[in-house]
């Protein structure tokens, strides 16, 4: 409760400080803004240093958070790098194995 307490009064200051955001009106997808921060070009796409995968498995009464190992990740990666073999087109027939057949039969 001491945490939750002083993550409150940190955001009453900043928005003190800075302006209420929640005073502001609100914005459309695709509508115009007028702060001049926001039209901005990209935006720059934050450094992740401690990124790490995971699997999420949702249950019908809550959710697990499980760490990905090496050997999963190896065994996926060589799953994507073996391909099928490419699917044969075309359309055999009876004279096609009739042929085939009297070749390696021979003259």
């Amino acid at each position: 409760s001491d945490l939750v307490g002083s993550i409150l009064s940190n955001a009453r200051q900043e928005g003190s400080e800075q302006g209420s955001e929640w005073s502001r009106p609100g914005r459309t997808l695709g509508g115009a803004d007028s702060d001049a921060a926001s039209t901005a070009s990209a935006p720059v796409e934050p450094t992740r240093r401690n990124a790490k995968k995971v699997r999420v498995l949702f249950w019908a009464d809550g959710f697990t958070v499980e760490d990905i190992t090496a050997e999963e990740e190896a065994a996926a990666a060589a799953a994507a790098a073996e391909r099928a073999a490419p699917r044969r087109t075309g359309v055999a027939t009876l004279g096609d194995s009739r042929r085939a057949a009297a070749s390696a039969a021979g003259p």
